[in-house]
């Protein structure tokens, strides 16, 4: 199996994309019947067939447009999501590469919103594009399958799971297992509710099979499911957005950094493909290092807090001191971080 890299990097999330060409016709060199034909494009699907994960994952990356490509990871920083979508609706597509893209991040954001219907047009959008790279369609794929579930489309939830165990060769996927044993319990159907309960048990450890069955024997209501994905339920301790941080400003003495440490990627995140943000705020104190950190924001909730208070942790800082001993304005700093699958 391919060795999988996954990189959490401060501010600013890497998008991974491909390219993929396949000239027409050969270039006659001699000058006197000289023709040039353009190279075609081809989709995945195209040159996967049938379109599979491992045979899409080999395929050649190609280029996004600079300035979409920039502008896709503003959104990922400090911006809101209401200030981000206004960036994406901004931004100016050359190739259905970039088109992909723009659709992809707009889905994403909606659906963090809650704007599930949204969401799933633009993400429908850009599967339809059929240029995406491997990871980016895996992701968008199982959005559509989560929102099609909190929209309560279950039909449509269980074709589009046949159509993700064809992309990865496996009738097998967690989270996707979990919605399909709801559905199976909401049905009444015994039978499939006790096999997906039996594939969980099968290929998760004990401590995550507990985790994903107790999803499916909680009582909660109808509305406690609409507004969290079904693995993952918020507890209302962090805002919906990415909070507005105040901006601060600091004299030539303020401190500098010296020294950061990339936060780690939790195993299970890494496992699962699961990205996310945490920002922090903190103090800076006489020996450089951060201190007084608080957790402000993180999505999802509980899986990326500790490694991002691990690393800031470990930052240092040059720092000066005033007539009092005090850090010169060593307070207030923020910092989020994000991880991404690359």
């Amino acid at each position: 199996m391919k060795v999988i890299n996954y990189c959490a990097i401060a501010l600013v999330i890497l998008l991974s994309g491909c390219k993929a060409t396949k000239p027409t016709d050969k270039e006659n060199t001699e000058k006197s019947d000289k023709v040039v034909v353009k190279a075609t494009e081809l989709t995945m699907s195209e040159l996967c067939q049938p379109l599979t994960f491992s045979c899409h994952e080999k395929q050649k990356q190609r280029a996004y447009t600079k300035d979409v490509w920039a502008g896709v990871v503003k959104t990922h920083t400090f911006v809101t999501d209401h200030d981000a979508l206004f960036m994406l609706n901004e931004l100016k597509a050359k190739t259905d590469l970039d088109k992909a893209l723009i659709h992809k991040r707009k889905a994403e954001i909606k659906n963090r919103q809650g704007n599930y219907k949204a969401s799933l047009q633009d993400n429908l959008k850009a599967q339809s594009l059929d240029v995406l790279p491997a990871r980016s369609y895996l992701s968008l794929l199982l959005l559509e399958i989560r929102t099609r579930f909190v929209l309560d489309e279950f039909d449509a939830t269980k074709s589009r799971a046949n159509s993700l165990w064809q992309y990865l060769e496996r009738p097998y996927h967690p989270e996707v297992a979990t919605i399909l044993g709801f559905i199976a319990k909401e049905n009444d159907d015994l039978a499939d509710y006790d096999k997906w309960v039996s594939l969980i048990k099968q290929n998760e450890t004990e401590e995550r099979a507990s985790k994903l069955l107790g999803v499916l024997t909680e009582e909660s209501d109808k509305q406690e499911q609409e507004e969290s994905a079904p693995v993952y339920k918020s507890t209302g301790k962090y805002p919906k957005e990415l909070p507005k941080f105040k901006k601060v400003t600091r004299g030539p003495n303020a401190p500098k950094i010296v020294f950061r440490r990339e936060p780690r990627y939790p195993a299970q995140a890494a496992r699962y493909d699961t990205e996310g943000q945490v920002a922090m705020t903190f103090d800076v104190n006489k020996k450089g290092e951060p201190v007084n950190i608080k957790v402000v924001y993180a999505y999802p909730e509980g899986v990326f807090e500790e490694a991002g208070v691990e690393s800031l942790e470990k930052w240092r800082y040059e720092v000066q001191l005033d007539g009092n001993g005090e850090v010169i304005d060593g307070k207030d700093f923020y910092l989020v971080l994000a991880w991404a699958v690359e």
